[in-house]
């Protein structure tokens, strides 16, 4: 019986808006989402153990998109959550300005 192997096997998860910005590419005004793009290996195709991770952010429109920093995700996905509950509705303006300034000048007191 063949053993089967391989890899390639790729996942994709949007984590969210992280900002709404005029895109250098398609030159629209949009949302740019944060996505994971994990790469597996497979046995017997069945993704086993993740050999590449990719921290991106994306145009919504165009999906131009550039790499990320790990640190630099960290906030990023942080900003998604505080959009996340702006969009639907949780927080007020104000308090949506206030944490998008607490976790853009993390050290301001």
């Amino acid at each position: 019986m063949p053993i089967i192997f391989g890899w390639g096997h790729t996942n994709s998860k949007e984590e969210g808006i992280v900002f709404k910005e005029r895109c250098p590419h398609c030159n629209n005004e949009t949302n740019f989402l944060l996505y994971v793009i994990k790469t597996y290996f497979t046995f017997f195709f069945i993704p086993i153990i993740p050999y590449s991770i990719k921290k991106l952010i994306a145009c919504s429109i165009c999906n131009f998109s550039y790499e990320v920093e790990d640190n630099d995700y960290l906030t990023l996905k942080e900003l998604t959550k505080v959009h996340a509950k702006y969009n639907s509705g949780l927080i007020s303006e104000d308090e949506y300005n206030k944490l998008l300034n607490e976790i853009s000048n993390p050290n301001k007191i």
